[in-house]
């Protein structure tokens, strides 16, 4: 196997996000092409059958070796016992590379080891995790020797969804060199063992002939012969109606199938070396074969689990920023200074008086309420595609997916004891907000400290097992990285909201005042989010969720909008939002303000974006100023507004 220089791997374009299926039906899409092609003719027929021509083909194949079998416990045992007579003689003889599999009667058709079956299932969650990731598709149907380790194996990969075909093939079976560990059962003890696997193709060959379960001399395979079965099997491939399989073989049938279809292109283990044609126990490479309009192959590229998933997760990111990019800038400078403008207008008009003045004013009122819907509708629209943008981020995504769209209804905010008129929706009460006021205040110590704690916690741990240490959560549901410079410095941003005014908290009825001690936490990508959420479940009593992501139209910015006890029943809020939606928040804020303004006089001050920006601009532009005059940053600024105060 070679590296090709003019070969560029990228991973294939993102594939559609599984649908979720009703129960799987054994009458399901993949299973209803397998029987038509299974009722055509059978894998055995394959190294007889010519090349299809007519179109280039191009196929996502995962090939995968079974785990450790109990017939390798004792070849590992026999290899141990030549090392040990060879040091005897040679004090630096090295342990044989390989020996032959016992031959044995009690190692017929051997199965896994409990060891093979573990491997088994670490290279299945390996497997469910490159195919969580958008660029690599299912496989749409198993293909496995019907030995008894490779379908134990293959069933494990198929992690038992029925509705995807595990079929035994015998063109998979290991090379047949007399061994009994390498010889199978009839087709109906097959289907007695594994109900879940279809036999029908070896049944049917058994029904001929019993050569698939009875060896004779003549079926005994050498070298060229099971190349010919592997170039058989790799032709057959390309005949199936899937655009994606699992093929569940052996050492020998492997190594054969990769030097028929060798060269590999940037064949790459985990490490980033190269990959060996030799597969190690339980181990799934992922293999695009492409073969051209004259059916004969063209390209192969193959990549180990680990490297797949970290060329995906690269393509990832990176089509992550591209539609980024695309979207443009959020913050409309021109418009916002002509809201500003027109605002000013209407202040200098009703400060004029008269009918013309307030004629003056209630055009400018107008007007700015056009603009504000206008741009309100803009930025809505850009909201949408920034979460367009998010959702290509595929696995991380899939974790704030999962997060139900209401979790529970939060409760209403405890009210101090009842007095007349006292009730949830009344407003106006101003004892009772002043009591909640209070109150408020006197947990809000503890509410940031704890927030700012677990924030630290996310930002500060080294890795997401660490923090899900930390927090007492389940390391193994938190698998992913978070720190990583691709999402951003800051793993997690906190802010905490100033305290209500008794004014608003007035305007607003009584049960709903759950946002007296608030914050937001800004996450820098999906997966952080989702993990933010089950770190402040394991901080606080979590009361209420609302997953705003999940709204089918974007009326406002999405989040994660969470209700905890802060204690006794007294609700706080906190709003847990991705980065570049925060960014959009801050500024169509000011907007949805406009537009809920319902007379003129509500709309007077500078408009934000404008006046704001430019004193934090001044703010930084007197600190440069300062620290050139080798000044503090603060005498600096207090140097500048004493003379802003004299012009």
């Amino acid at each position: 196997m070679g590296e090709a220089a003019d070969e560029t791997f990228s991973p294939p374009p993102p594939v559609a996000a599984p649908r979720t299926a009703e129960p799987a039906s054994p009458k399901s899409a993949a299973r209803r092409r397998w029987t038509r092609v299974a009722s055509q003719r059978t894998l055995s027929d394959a190294p007889a059958a010519a090349p299809q021509t007519g179109k280039r083909v191009t196929k996502v194949v995962y090939l995968a070796r079974h785990g450790e079998g109990v017939h390798e416990i004792a070849a590992e045992v026999e290899r141990d016992v030549a090392h040990a007579a060879a040091l005897a003689r040679d004090p630096a003889a090295e342990k044989p590379a390989d020996l032959a599999d016992p031959a044995g009667e009690e190692f017929f058709n051997a199965g896994l080891t409990d060891r093979g079956r573990a491997q088994s299932a670490r290279a299945a969650e390996e497997l469910d995790a490159l195919l969580a990731r958008p660029h690599y598709p299912r496989p749409e149907a198993f293909f496995a020797s019907p030995l008894h380790r490779t379908l134990e194996t293959a069933t494990i990969l198929a992690d038992g969804r029925v509705e995807v075909p595990v079929v035994a093939v015998d063109a998979l079976r290991e090379q047949r060199g007399g061994l009994p560990c390498d010889e199978r059962d009839r087709a109906d003890v097959v289907a007695a063992d594994f109900p879940t696997v279809d036999a029908s193709t070896i049944a049917a060959a058994d029904d001929a002939s019993p050569d698939g379960y009875v060896l004779r001399e003549a079926l005994v395979e050498d070298e060229a012969a099971l190349a010919a079965r592997a170039g058989g099997a790799v032709a057959w491939l390309r005949s199936l109606p899937f655009e994606s399989v699992c093929l569940v073989s052996h050492r020998r049938l492997l190594r054969a199938v990769v030097r028929h279809t060798g060269p590999w292109l940037q064949a790459r283990d985990a490490r980033g070396g190269e990959l060996e044609e030799v597969f190690p126990a339980s181990e799934v490479r992922v293999v695009r074969v492409t073969w051209g309009a004259s059916g004969l192959l063209e390209r192969v590229v193959a990549r180990s689990l680990g490297d797949a998933m970290r060329d995906s997760d690269a393509e990832t990111f990176a089509a992550f920023e591209r539609a980024r990019a695309a979207l443009g800038a959020v913050r409309n400078d021109a418009l916002a200074a002509e809201v500003d403008a027109l605002k000013a207008r209407a202040l200098d008009a009703l400060f004029a008086g008269g009918d013309a003045g307030d004629r003056a004013a209630a055009d400018a009122f107008r007007r700015v309420k056009r603009l504000a819907g206008e741009e309100s509708a803009r930025l809505s629209a850009l909201l949408g595609r920034v979460m367009d943008a998010y959702k290509l981020l595929g696995e991380r995504y899939r974790f704030l997916d999962a997060v139900p769209a209401v979790e529970p209804n939060a409760p209403l905010q405890v009210l101090p004891a009842p007095g007349p008129g006292a009730q949830a929706d009344a407003k106006g009460d101003a004892r009772r907000v002043r009591l909640l006021l209070a109150r408020a205040a006197r947990l809000d110590g503890a509410f940031r400290a704890k927030m700012a704690f677990l924030v630290s916690t996310f930002n500060d741990a080294p890795s997401s097992a660490a923090i899900a240490e930390r927090l007492g959560l389940d390391p193994a549901a938190w698998p992913l990285g978070l720190h990583d410079s691709r999402l951003g410095v800051n793993v997690i941003r906190l802010a905490f909201g100033p305290p209500k005014s008794l004014g608003r908290a007035l305007e607003k009825k009584l049960g709903s005042l759950k946002d007296l001690n608030r914050c937001v936490v800004e996450a820098h990508c999906p997966y952080t989010a989702a993990f933010f959420l089950a770190g402040l479940r394991a901080t606080f009593t979590v009361v209420a969720v609302k997953n705003k992501h999940k709204q089918v139209v974007i009326a406002q910015p999405p989040d994660l909008h969470c209700n905890v006890d802060l204690g006794g029943g007294f609700l706080g809020e906190v709003q847990i939002i991705l980065a570049y939606c925060l960014e959009i928040k801050h500024t169509i804020h000011a907007y949805y303000q406009l537009l809920r303004a319902d007379a003129v006089d509500l709309v007077l001050e500078p408009h934000r974006g404008t006046s704001g920006e430019a004193v934090f601009d001044e703010f930084a532009r007197m600190r440069e100023l300062a620290r050139a005059r080798g000044l503090s940053a603060s005498s600096g600024l207090a140097e500048s507004t004493r003379s802003v105060g004299t012009t």
